[in-house]
């Protein structure tokens, strides 16, 4: 299996292929994530069946990347809608 490395807080991180993918849109400026778009984007799939894996995959990357992922401050839920990605240093 392929994997990926970040840094948090200086330390590396080893994250999957998909973890790795997701993240990305961290980088991206500030702004909602769709599940439907990250499904297409990420995973390809060309369907609006509701499926949990966005979620999934976003609790796993709040588990590696966030100080407390129980109340995240940059891996943000939109509700009903996905997802806004705050880079460090910006309000949210």
């Amino acid at each position: 299996m392929r994997t990926e490395e970040v840094l948090r807080d200086g330390l590396p991180i080893a994250l999957t292929a998909r973890e790795f993918e997701l993240q990305l849109f961290r980088v991206a400026p500030p702004r909602e994530n769709l599940r439907e778009g990250l499904l297409n984007e990420v995973w390809d799939y060309q369907s609006t069946l509701n499926t949990r894996t966005v979620d999934f995959y976003v609790a796993q990357l709040r588990q590696k990347l966030e100080a407390n992922p129980k109340t995240p401050c940059h891996i943000l839920t939109a509700h009903r809608s996905g997802y806004r990605f705050v880079p460090p240093g910006m309000k949210t």
